[in-house]
């Protein structure tokens, strides 16, 4: 079964949100920031937890205690830090625990020395 499909509500008016277009979760105090891949964000009332618990697990991965980002737009991925697609100016920290996590969920492949 497919996850049911996300709405936004922004004054009165229930917009669909395409999963495919989210790129990061960001914390913002008791809210949630999330970007979008053409640059523009909202800022919901929902914590970062409450969110990941949404979102499907197969897509989305929790970086670091204030960041989550879709696995569709992991560009560089670095001891500490992560690099997006279409965001290739700044650098999200990871964290050692989830930078674990994230190797242990992707297909890593090295090249003959």
């Amino acid at each position: 079964m497919s996850s049911p499909p996300f709405f936004i509500k922004t004054d009165s008016v229930l917009k669909r949100v395409n999963l495919d277009e989210i790129v990061l979760l960001q914390v913002s105090g008791n809210y949630t920031k999330f970007f979008f891949k053409n640059g523009k964000f909202e800022i919901l009332r929902l914590s970062l937890d409450a969110a990941m618990k949404l979102l499907p697990k197969s897509q989305f991965i929790r970086i670091h205690r204030n960041y989550a980002v879709s696995f569709d737009y992991v560009d560089v991925v670095k001891k500490d830090t992560v690099t997006l697609i279409g965001r290739t100016d700044e650098e999200y920290p990871i964290s050692k625990q989830n930078y674990d996590v994230f190797v242990k969920r992707v297909v890593v492949l090295e090249p003959v020395q």
